[in-house]
């Protein structure tokens, strides 16, 4: 590897780098290094090989640089001036080995001498220690060179910052600034990630090569069988059962022997997992049997969901208990705790029964869902907070399962009847699809997807048996249909002055890269727009027609109001408001919208308005069916559910069970899975909307 740097002319300083990992090697199934940043950075790389870029390295490192400062502003002066020196990776080693010790030893002197100099009283416990030096990434694991950043360049000194979770925007704006004061210092900075990352890159490609070698060395019945249509598919299903996924679709009868098969399943569950090669990367490798149809045009039998409905409506005479405080009559007033009647609607039958719903106990714990998964560090948000991909905090597992247990405990479980006739429709057999609807956008906004079902043992959105819907009431009907090719629109915008979003961009080549095999077969075309102003979007819409919108960038709630932020002529932010998109797609034939920023289904409470948000407008002017985020997300997280969505979509899923795959993709990874919500006028009319043949979707 470092004889392709040098001959393409890179510099001493990269081949430097290189040689400080040397020493990689595969342990327990990852790589490890002396070198802390490289051994991030090939984890990192190893799950999320499509969707780290040399910018989102760069932020995450100044982010938890600026976290330490913070912190603790004389140990983040400490760690900058043993940074400087000689011997410091030796050092910092002895720091991690020290933390990670089960049994390290308790007296002073025990410790690595780095902490005995940076902490000479001995004060701090391995605790504090752990609190200020772990983390993700850890000190150890960021370039020195980050860490010699100097905080006199920032206009205000990051201990007087707020906590990352509260401001996290003035985070990034920081880390910019201390990126361009390192590159205006280094023109070689780049390299610091840049070679790490290539090196990593190529040691994940080279390792996915080899699974998928040993695979057809050690099974090569079960590759024949990968090679016919669907079986790609059938692979990764196999192999999610095999690490526990027991949602999974049962295999059919021709792979069940595999299944039972200890050495296959041993092998299965030593990364990298297949799940993480997707299907252009497998073919290159294995291909297909010659003359087989196309894997996208395989069939995924699928039986239609069961319907019913929750419909949540006051009773007589409302008795919502309201906000005190609120003063203001421009505003909705805050809903604390609603009183009224929930309503099962299965077929002709309608079950009522009344519920009392904590609706700011929902808000409070929603906040403190995005804080778990956000308070630990850095990086940039889609719209203006929210970082881009971070460990999530120990409380954000159990804030889940308190959201999905009183949610159930105050709907369903709230009555023995409403409990039984709920579990009878879901024990019988087939999928159901739970729609929610109401006129009260407080109610369809509580985080419905974590409901939890405890005699299931289900998560409503984490699984397939389940799909929940949110109703968007008052919309318009029309007829939208997809003639033989499908065409999506893809909108990027990442307006000057804005927080970067680095995946943002990386979505758009990742879509094409999804789409590849789609667009060579003629059956789907995908046009993609980035910095896209107004005018763009609108001059695409009419050349492209297309029957899938696409939207990645900066979103939110501005002065009351929901909007996207395109971007004028000069760079600058645009905001396109909800009524103002509505209006543009009102003669366009958009089937589905795929909104995939911050808080883009999100109702901003502006009094007489039941549906306010980016995607309710759009529903209500005649877009079917709008997949939406209902709180910020995480740039990263972004990127992964649109790659898992569109994959999941190629490979036949219907459109409710590609939202529920995206999703799952995002729980892996340990994000913030819940955000993304599916919204229709008509939840009963999505059940045609997945590829059918090579022709595209049928609606």
């Amino acid at each position: 590897m470092a004889e392709q740097f040098a001959v393409n002319g890179v510099t001493a300083r990269t081949l430097e780098i290189l040689r400080g990992f040397t020493d990689a090697r595969a342990v327990d199934g990852s790589i490890v290094s002396k070198d802390g940043p490289f051994t991030y950075i090939a984890r990192t790389v190893s799950d999320q090989a499509a969707t780290t870029s040399v910018g989102w390295l760069h932020l995450r490192f100044f982010n938890r640089v600026l976290s330490l400062w913070h912190d603790n502003h004389g140990l983040a002066a400490s760690v900058r001036q043993a940074a400087s020196r000689d011997g410091y990776v030796d050092a910092i080693g002895a720091v991690d080995r020290w933390l990670d010790d089960p049994h390290p030893p308790k007296d002073f002197d025990g410790r690595p001498a780095l902490l005995r100099a940076l902490d000479p009283s001995g004060e701090k416990g391995r605790d504090e220690w752990r609190l200020l030096l772990a983390g993700s990434p850890r000190i150890s694991q960021v370039p020195r060179e980050y860490l010699l950043a100097d905080p006199a360049e920032l206009p205000k000194y990051p201990g007087e910052f707020k906590d990352y979770s509260e401001d996290p925007d003035t985070y990034h704006r920081a880390a910019q600034v201390l990126l361009d004061a390192a590159r205006a210092a280094d023109e070689d900075f780049d390299a610091c990630a840049e070679a790490r990352l290539a090196v990593a890159l190529d040691l994940v490609r080279r390792r996915r090569f080899a699974k998928v070698r040993m695979l057809e060395v050690g099974w090569p019945e079960l590759v024949e069988r990968v090679r016919t249509p669907g079986g790609r598919r059938r692979l990764r299903q196999l192999e999610a059962r095999v690490l526990g996924d027991t949602d999974t679709e049962a295999l059919p009868e021709a792979w069940q022997s595999a299944e039972s098969d200890e050495r296959l399943s041993e092998f299965l569950r030593i990364g990298p997992y297949f799940r993480t090669i997707f299907d252009d990367q497998f073919a290159r490798v294995v291909g297909v049997v010659e003359g087989s149809a196309s894997l996208a045009a395989s069939m995924v039998t699928w039986e239609p969901y069961a319907d019913i409905e929750l419909h949540l409506e006051p009773p007589d005479q409302t008795r919502a208990v309201k906000s005190p405080n609120q003063t203001t009559a421009a505003r909705r007033p805050k809903l604390l705790r609603w009183r009224g009647i929930a309503r099962l609607a299965i077929g002709p039958d309608h079950h009522r029964w009344p519920v009392e719903i904590d609706v700011e106990k929902f808000r409070r714990l929603a906040a403190s869902l995005l804080n778990a998964y956000a308070s630990a560090y850095t990086i940039a948000a889609r719209p203006s907070t929210t970082t881009r991909d971070v460990a999530p905090a120990p409380s954000a597992a159990a804030t889940v399962e308190q959201i999905g247990e009183l949610l159930w405990h105050q709907t369903f479980g709230a009555q023995a009847e409403a409990t039984s006739k709920f579990l009878t429709v879901m024990n019988a057999g087939k999928r159901v699809r739970l729609t929610i609807s109401s006129g009260m956008a407080d109610l369809t906004g509580l985080p419905w997807e974590c409901l939890q079902i405890p005699d299931l043992r289900i998560v409503a959105g984490l699984t397939v048996k389940l799909s929940v819907v949110r109703r968007v009431g008052d919309a318009i009907a029309g007829d939208r249909s997809i003639g033989t090719t499908l065409r999506v629109l893809a909108v990027h915008s990442e307006p000057r002055g804005l927080a970067q979003l680095p995946g943002a961009r990386q979505e758009l080549r990742l879509l094409r890269a999804s789409f590849a095999e789609a667009e060579q077969q003629g059956w789907a075309s995908l046009t993609t727009i980035e910095d896209a102003t107004e005018r763009d979007l609108r001059e695409s819409l009419r050349r492209v027609r297309p029957h899938v919108l696409h939207y990645t960038g900066h979103s939110g709630i501005i002065n009351d109001t929901a909007t996207l932020i395109l971007q004028d002529h000069h760079g600058a932010p645009a905001l396109l408001t909800a009524e103002q998109l509505a209006v543009q797609l009102w003669d366009s034939g958009v089937v589905l919208a795929v909104l995939n920023g911050c808080d883009t289904g999100v109702d901003p409470g502006v009094p007489g308005q039941a549906a306010f948000g980016v995607c309710q407008n759009i529903v209500r002017q005649g877009v079917p069916a709008v997949v939406a985020t209902i709180r910020p997300v995480l740039d990263n997280a972004g990127l992964r559910f649109a790659q898992e969505f569109y994959q999941a979509l190629m490979d036949g899923y219907p459109l409710e069970a590609s939202v529920t795959e995206a999703r799952k993709g995002i729980f892996m990874q340990g994000w913030d899975w819940s955000a993304w919500a599916l919204f229709a006028a008509d939840p009963s009319a999505l059940e045609p909307v997945r590829l059918r043949r090579p022709g595209g979707l049928i609606v």
